[in-house]
């Protein structure tokens, strides 16, 4: 097993979910989701149950947003994904989410397109961090001058089958569903979308398009509703 980097100080900590046991190294007890790691929990554990049953058997996943690894750990543990193609594009959670597929040996994972930003075709964004203790709440804003470059899903995952697709992009959403349209139109992946409630009139209008439906959600938080959106 890697010990944690000795630049990074922090505490490396076991969770369990399913009776499958991983390690995450905790920088910040703040954080919501390195906050439960420390007390051993996998974070948004109800939403990752409910998604499971709709995960088949040696799935290809897509994980946008993948921030440092909390859904990507359970996809590779828990739902045996053959594939999990990471995309983060906060460094910040870059570096852990790295650190945490080396500590967890989680050969699955494809960590290539870490550090793009994915939207409804190529250009820059900026980083907009609202609270500097919560690494998932970065926000990515189109900007010429912007430091992270961004692409279209469909460029990255350009004739790979995909059987889910999760998105939790903090409002950004929309945009990756734009480009991701080839993509979707091919293989009719699941989709697990954390959508932001000013978005709901453009995503119903997006589901009668590509004939999906919202068949469950969860919402922790007043506004941002996970949804579970399968073909219709």
């Amino acid at each position: 097993m890697l010990a944690a980097p000795q630049h990074l100080p922090g505490t490396l900590v076991t969770c369990t979910a399913e009776g499958a046991a991983v390690q995450f190294f905790v920088t910040n007890a703040r954080d919501p989701i390195q906050a439960c790691h420390l007390r051993g929990e996998f974070f948004e554990v109800e939403e990752l149950r409910l998604l499971a049953p709709h995960i088949p058997p040696g799935a290809v996943i897509a994980d946008i947003g993948a921030n440092i690894g909390n859904h990507a750990m359970y996809f590779d543990r828990v739902a045996q994904a053959r594939r999990v193609v990471l995309f983060e594009a906060n460094p910040d959670a870059a570096t852990h989410l790295r650190l945490h597929g080396r500590l967890n040996r989680c050969t699955s994972w494809d960590d290539s397109f870490l550090g793009l930003a994915l939207s409804a075709g190529p250009g820059r964004m900026a980083r907009h961090l609202p609270d500097p203790d919560n690494l998932g709440g970065a926000q990515f804003q189109p900007d010429p001058a912007g430091a992270v470059r961004c692409i279209a899903g469909d460029a990255a995952l350009a004739g790979q089958r995909m059987d889910l697709i999760k998105i939790d992009v903090e409002g950004g959403e929309m945009a990756v569903l734009t480009g991701l349209a080839a993509t979707i139109a091919t293989w009719q992946p699941v989709l697990f979308i954390e959508l932001c409630t000013p978005h709901w009139p453009g995503f119903n209008a997006w589901l009668d398009a590509q004939s999906y439906r919202v068949v469950d959600s969860y919402e922790r938080y007043p506004g941002l509703p996970n949804l579970l959106v399968k073909p219709a």
